[in-house]
């Protein structure tokens, strides 16, 4: 089972929970999430790290007060918030009779790294519902390359984002593709909605244009007499987006 905790202004916390043991997933914050684990009687077993800014770390000083022999899973860029055991790309993390695959997806940041327990991804800031995290010039080639191993995994993969930024990433691509009736049909679904995610891959893959970049009717909408390349449409659209 997995639960959540809102976090700041737009964070989600994940805790992943089984036979009240459980594993918590970016702590960008403390107090709620200590809360929230006494109140359903869980025991913390591990804490996973996906990158090193404050809205995902911050949390973890204060819970080893509590927890001071739990082991921290993360990216080496994750030192400093506390990791003491380092992550790296295709490594497997076995706990709770859980399998847990690391995937390094730089891009965000440069040690970004994801954890998949089929068929829970929990991906940080590297995949959004209908978006992708922010990347500076220099990391488009890694985010494009990120974006496309995650376009690789099962259909039915949930993805478990970090924000919820479904609603401004909708909006951003109905502003380029305006006579797109699945975005608009699909901005109007989740209007009123205040929580978007998880989602599924499957979806993500018609709604997250990031995802979209090999197909041809979205690419000759906005670049309709050039022969673009996917990671040039990709750079194109993130570039825009940063700016947004």
């Amino acid at each position: 089972m997995i639960f959540y905790v809102r976090s700041l202004k737009n964070n989600y916390i994940w805790i992943l929970s089984k036979k009240k043991k459980c594993i918590i997933v970016d702590p960008g914050e403390a107090f709620n999430v200590l809360q929230f684990i006494k109140k359903k009687k869980l025991i913390l077993n591990a804490i996973l790290l996906t990158h090193h800014h404050q809205d995902h770390v911050f949390g973890v000083k204060e819970i080893i007060l509590s927890y001071p022999n739990i082991p921290i899973y993360g990216p080496v860029e994750t030192k400093k918030a506390g990791t003491n055991i380092y992550v790296f790309n295709h490594d497997v993390i076995n706990i709770m009779n859980l399998s847990i695959t690391v995937l390094h997806t730089p891009g965000h940041t440069e040690g970004h790294v994801c954890y998949l327990s089929n068929p829970y991804f929990f991906c940080g800031d590297t995949l959004f519902s209908g978006g992708c995290g922010y990347t500076k010039y220099e990391n488009l080639l890694d985010m494009f390359n990120s974006l496309k191993l995650i376009s690789k995994l099962k259909n039915n993969t949930a993805i478990f984002c970090s924000h919820e930024y479904t609603k401004h990433n909708i909006k951003f691509f109905c502003s380029i593709l305006k006579k797109n009736k699945m975005l608009n049909k699909f901005l109007k679904l989740i209007e009123n909605k205040k929580r978007t995610v998880p989602t599924v891959l499957k979806k993500e893959k018609t709604i997250n244009m990031f995802l979209c970049t090999n197909k041809k009717n979205i690419k000759n909408y906005i670049f309709p007499k050039l022969n673009v390349s996917e990671f040039d449409f990709f750079r194109y659209l993130r570039i825009k987006k940063n700016n947004n």
